[in-house]
C-alpha cells in the first residue's frame, strides 16, 4: 500500500455490517428451547433459604404449644377464676417471655443474614426478617389474647 492508499482508508470510514431485518425478528420471536437451570442454594436471595424461615416456625410452634397447654390446664380453674391459680402467671409471664423471644430471634435471623449477602440486598433482607418476626409475634399475641378471651368466657359461664 502506498501512502495515499493508506491516507484514504484512514479518510474514509468502513461501513458497518448491519443485521438484516429478517434475522433480528428470528432471533426475538423464537423462545428459548431449555429453561434456564436453577441457582444453587448460594445463589438464592436469603429471603428464599430455609434457615431464615425455620426460626419463625418455631416461634409460631412455641405460641401454639404454650397458648394450648395452658389454656387446657387452666380450664378447670377458670369455672371459678384464673387469677388465683397457681398456673396464671405462668400465662401472663410467658407470653411476654415469647414476644421478647421474638425480638430476639428476628435480630438473631437478621445478624446472620446480614452477614451472608451483599451491600446490595441488606435493605430488603432487614425489610423482610424484621416483618416476618413482627408478623409472627403478633399472631402468637392474638393466640394468646384469643386463649385469655376462652379462659374468661369459661369463666363467665357463656361457654362450656
Amino acid at each position: 500500500m502506498t501512502e495515499a492508499d493508506i491516507q484514504e482508508s484512514a479518510e474514509t470510514p468502513e461501513p458497518e455490517e448491519k443485521p438484516e431485518p429478517a434475522a433480528v425478528a428470528g432471533d426475538v420471536a423464537a423462545p428459548e428451547a431449555e429453561p434456564a437451570p436453577a441457582a444453587p442454594a448460594s445463589e438464592l436471595p436469603v429471603t428464599k433459604r430455609a434457615w431464615s424461615h425455620a426460626p419463625f416456625f418455631v416461634l409460631g410452634a412455641a405460641w401454639i404449644g404454650f397458648v394450648a397447654a395452658l389454656t387446657v390446664l387452666l380450664w378447670d380453674s377458670a369455672a371459678v377464676s384464673i387469677v388465683g391459680s397457681p398456673l396464671y402467671p405462668y400465662f401472663v409471664f410467658g407470653g411476654v417471655a415469647l414476644v421478647l423471644i421474638g425480638f430476639v430471634t428476628g435480630l438473631t435471623v437478621w445478624l446472620l443474614a446480614r452477614g451472608r449477602v451483599s451491600d446490595d440486598e441488606r435493605a430488603g433482607v432487614a425489610g423482610a426478617i424484621w416483618l416476618r418476626a413482627v408478623a409472627w409475634t403478633a399472631g402468637g399475641v392474638a393466640l394468646w389474647w384469643v386463649g385469655l378471651i376462652l379462659l374468661d368466657l369459661h369463666r363467665a359461664g357463656v361457654i362450656g
